[in-house]
């Protein structure tokens, strides 16, 4: 008997069940992940708004919603780099703060955007160089560095403003 009188009993490998039924991985990965089941509540919460309300599903309420959650995307991303290569950073929040106040401060003071956003950018890479400092070439467990640059930077803004 060769392979070919296998597949005339019936036996199947998955590579050709999948091949027979494309949209079953998709079904099953919606239906049985964590991921999944949250993308369908997600759609499901998006619809329903949509209904109750039609100016959610509008261009400008879109735009609206992508645009406060930026910063928040923006910092999960780069917290996950961070936690895949097991460390953690505690002072993102502040770093936030801090950095915005240096903005500001700059700006009001030159009156010019660039020169804002560069100082900002600087004062941000200066501090993620002392955490990075700190805790690859000292050694201190990056919980402990980023928690007293939490409260170093949240002091910094609060004094700045």
């Amino acid at each position: 008997m060769g392979a070919d009188s296998i597949r005339t009993l019936g036996v199947d490998t998955p590579a050709e069940r999948a091949a027979r039924r494309p949209l079953a991985g998709i079904a099953t990965w919606l239906f049985r992940t964590q991921e999944g089941i949250l993308l369908l509540v997600l759609l499901a919460l998006c619809v329903a708004l949509s209904r109750l309300s039609p100016v959610f599903a509008s261009e400008r309420n879109i735009f609206v919603l992508l645009s406060q959650i930026s910063l928040t995307m923006i910092t999960a991303v780069g917290m996950t780099l961070l936690i895949v290569g097991r460390e953690v950073d505690l002072s993102v929040g502040a770093m936030q703060a801090f950095v915005g106040v240096v903005a500001m401060q700059t700006l009001n003071a030159t009156s010019n955007l660039f020169a804002g956003l560069a100082v900002a950018i600087l004062a941000g890479v200066v501090v993620g160089l002392v955490n990075a400092g700190l805790t690859l070439g000292l050694r201190i467990n990056s919980f402990i560095v980023t928690l007293a640059m939490l409260t170093i930077l949240r002091g910094l803004a609060y004094t700045f403003t």
